[in-house]
């Protein structure tokens, strides 16, 4: 006597190709249980590295104190207190996003389907955990310990990181393929992202002029590579991404895989450290504007002529 399935029935979102993503129950216990479990995993992971980084390495390593004469509150180093929220964010869009794509492909092997919770919802089962969390380790444990409002942006930065690093599970997990073609095209922001700020120093001596160029040059050479994707994409599957979900993949590559990337991979080997907010962020609102700005259009564009092609 076949066993018949208990499961409710499941809700529904659009995918960015217009498909239809099958998910666990939005509602009822069970999913809630499921939800709460995967809160305290990426809950627990954030901070364990707050502290390890604040609590037990040696913050003269991980903040570079003394470094060209930088102290514990020098502007720089107060930059690598926040920053580390965005590494620590990068961490769980690893581990996250490839540990549920992995159990995902083991339950489809025991012919089951398998997709974890939306990342909102996990992420708001998440900040009861970690603001106090941050908030105790950075204001408690080593020396020196952050005043309140240095440790708050702490907090603030990593669950504004973590939000980012628990959207793309979802659609790894359900469709790997239009995971990898969103990843693929958002790398095509990241010279926005990154690099166009330096427009800002064009009043600041010769050098800043061909940096600039430089920027703008890479800036057209990720936009053609986005717009070439996405032309790509809709001539193969006649439709369009959404461009929340392109920016989405802009800012998690830009933000949260770099950083880490640049702390596990571009410091020595025996000094890991964090960096500072100047590699990743403008000096001034309106050259981090020019950034968003430039994304934004970018994103738009690319969904605009893939609806246009699709049409």
């Amino acid at each position: 006597m076949r066993e018949q399935s208990q499961a409710r029935p499941c809700s529904r979102e659009s995918d960015p190709g217009g498909g239809k993503v099958w998910g666990s129950p939005e509602g009822g216990s069970v999913f809630w249980r499921v939800a709460s479990a995967h809160a305290v995993i990426v809950s627990s992971l954030i901070l364990a590295l707050f502290y390890y980084w604040f609590g037990i390495a040696d913050r003269y390593a991980i903040f570079l104190y003394e470094h060209l004469g930088a102290g514990p509150f020098d502007p720089r180093t107060v930059s690598r207190y926040w920053m580390s929220g965005l590494v620590a964010s990068g961490g769980v869009l690893v581990v996250y996003t490839y540990g549920n794509w992995l159990w995902g492909r083991i339950q489809g092997i025991r012919g089951r389907r398998y997709v974890p919770p939306e990342g909102p919802k996990v992420w708001l089962l998440s900040l009861p955990l970690i603001v106090p969390g941050v908030l105790w380790i950075t204001t408690h444990l080593n020396w020196p310990v952050l005043p309140l409002p240095l440790a708050a942006a702490c907090a603030v930065v990593a669950v504004v990181g973590l939000f980012l690093a628990l959207i793309p599970a979802r659609m790894a997990t359900a469709q790997p393929g239009q995971f990898l073609w969103l990843a693929g095209a958002g790398a095509g922001l990241v010279p926005a992202l990154l690099l166009l700020r330096v427009v800002e120093r064009f009043p600041q001596g010769e050098k800043a002029v061909p940096d600039a160029c430089a920027a703008i040059a890479a800036t057209l050479v990720g936009a053609l590579w986005t717009l070439a994707l996405a032309g790509v994409y809709a001539r193969r599957r006649g439709t369009a991404w959404r461009g929340s979900h392109l920016l989405v993949s802009g800012f998690c590559l830009s933000y949260l895989l770099l950083p880490l990337a640049h702390y596990l991979l571009l410091t020595p080997p025996t000094l890991h450290y964090i960096t500072v907010a100047d590699n990743f962020f403008a000096s001034t609102v309106p050259g981090q504007a020019l950034g968003f700005a430039a994304a934004v259009g970018l994103a738009w564009g690319a969904v605009a002529f893939q609806r246009r092609i699709a049409r």
